[in-house]
């Protein structure tokens, strides 16, 4: 199983992934999305030792200096 940690402190992302995980479900396909609303929320998974295969981060310009403290893994920062 293809597990994603969705992070999106806008909860824009949030109705996508529940429909994304519908969609997955009635399709049989093994992928899951989770949905996180803050860095700290996801922090804590895997602080517990819940991973994922894929890590998808939504942060928003002007804070993400905060954010990327928050995360317990490495990062590469993407910029056009």
């Amino acid at each position: 199983m293809i597990k994603i940690a969705v992070c999106d402190e806008k909860n824009e992302a949030a109705v996508l992934t529940e429909k994304m995980n519908e969609i997955f479900e009635k399709d049989e396909t093994m992928i899951r999305m989770s949905y996180f609303k803050n860095v700290s929320l996801l922090r804590y998974e895997v602080e517990d030792r819940v991973y994922f295969d894929l890590y998808i981060l939504v942060i928003q310009q002007g804070q993400s200096n905060y954010y990327r403290s928050q995360l317990p893994f490495g990062y590469q920062y993407l910029d056009k």
